[in-house]
């Protein structure tokens, strides 16, 4: 059931990871050509066809709205002036042709070089030597025998779970994923677990601390017989 658990959590993590990663890499300050191709039942859309391309910063904040694209036949496409600034973008397409609609979705950067970055490795190894913690943490909870121990242990483990909830969410933030909300939730929950943690541990420590000044009370001051 732990290695259950381990596993799904490892799942969890590289699943926020890689989830929404750009597919496209632009450089900053030249125009980009953004091109979507149109086809329906494996045929071309024709020429009454309309898109139209509404594009979000990675805040989620709006950036184009309902932009009318040019139809090229078998693509559409749409050209963003103002490239000055990288950032990463959601691009939203949606086309009606006859009456049939549909639309896409697609994420881009726009970087200093044009080429994909190592920035999905760097979270990656991040969550991975998170995970190691936790293992540990909870490796070395079910070991010991020692209640206070055990209690630190598992306080440990709790913060490295919240350690990496907000790590996830951060980066769903960034990478502007529809369900980022989720790991906010779940990051407050962590920090909730954790907080309670502490007063239990603090209860704990503060039982033994009295327990152990009563035990030396009695050795420096026995009882009269």
């Amino acid at each position: 059931m732990r290695k259950i658990l381990l596993l799904m959590m490892f799942l969890l993590c590289c699943m926020a990871v890689l989830a929404d990663d750009p597919e496209y890499f632009y450089e900053v300050g030249e125009p980009i050509d953004l091109k979507v191709p149109c086809i329906y039942n494996n045929t071309a859309c024709s020429d009454n066809a309309e898109c139209n391309m509404t594009i979000f910063y990675e805040n989620s904040s709006l950036y184009v709205a309902d932009a009318a694209m040019t139809n090229n036949n078998i693509y559409f496409n749409y050209t963003m002036q103002n490239t000055n600034t990288t950032n990463k973008y959601q691009s939203t397409v949606v086309c009606c042709d006859n009456g049939a609609c549909a639309y896409s979705t697609f994420y881009y950067d726009i970087n200093t070089t044009g080429n994909e970055t190592n920035r999905s490795i760097v979270a990656a190894l991040v969550f991975f030597i998170v995970l190691i913690a936790v293992s540990l943490s909870l490796t070395i909870f079910f070991s010991v025998k020692e209640s206070s121990l055990k209690y630190m242990f598992l306080l440990l483990t709790f913060i490295f779970m919240t350690v990496a909830a907000y790590i996830v969410y951060q980066y769903s933030m960034e990478l502007s994923v529809s369900y980022g909300n989720m790991f906010y939730v779940g990051f407050w929950v962590c920090l909730i677990l954790t907080f309670i943690m502490v007063l239990i541990v603090f209860v704990e420590l503060t039982i033994n601390i009295l327990a152990w000044l009563a035990n030396r009370k009695k050795k420096d001051y026995p009882d009269n017989i």
